[in-house]
């Protein structure tokens, strides 16, 4: 699989009030057409490594069962293809535009 693009950005969560970090690339498996990747993990992150070994700290200490609950971070994972990724700009897109006019 072949990375094209990567971009990280964090914003503050609308409920919990917290950092979290968007990890977004566009990725293109052999053979097949392109995805977009969106990728969050609770915290602030400067660097695809530091988000990487966040994510990996968290997720193998979910496995082994040694992540303490206080130390937990929510983490989600999203594969769109192009036309799914468009749909997605363009929904928020129109939900921005109806809260600006409410």
């Amino acid at each position: 699989m072949t990375i094209k693009n990567t971009m990280l950005f964090t914003v503050i969560g609308g409920i919990s009030n917290k950092p979290i970090t968007f990890l977004v690339e566009t990725v293109k498996p052999p053979g097949e057409e392109t995805v977009v990747v969106l990728e969050t993990l609770e915290g602030e992150y400067e660097t695809r490594e530091e988000f990487e070994d966040a994510l990996d700290y968290t997720v193998k200490g979910w496995e082994k069962g040694f992540t303490h609950k206080d130390e937990m971070k929510k983490w989600k994972l999203i594969y769109l293809k192009i036309p799914g990724a468009q749909k997605l700009v363009h929904v928020l897109n129109e939900l921005l535009e109806a809260s600006e006019e409410s």
